[in-house]
């Protein structure tokens, strides 16, 4: 797939700034996504690819709430679902 990256050009490229959401600097944030994009398989769809970026979007949203202390315990997830339930 990196034969698809040039087609993005410079202007994907934002190099200043933070990530609205998960606080890490857009010019890595970036670079991530064409890291990610490359090593996927040249038959890759286009919906694996997205697949494969939101994936990665949820667990460094996860990573961030966890460092900084946006997290719940078992207990109280457990309780939100059952409550959810009843």
């Amino acid at each position: 797939m990196s034969h698809f990256l040039p087609s993005f050009g410079a202007a994907s490229v934002k190099p200043s700034g933070v990530g609205q959401l998960t606080g890490i600097p857009n010019v890595h944030r970036e670079k991530k996504m064409a890291d990610l994009i490359a090593q996927q398989p040249d038959d890759s769809s286009y919906d694996e690819i997205l697949r494969q970026l939101a994936y990665a979007r949820m667990v460094d949203r996860g990573l961030a709430d966890s460092v900084s202390g946006h997290v719940i315990s078992d207990d109280e997830f457990k309780l939100r679902i059952e409550d959810n339930l009843a």
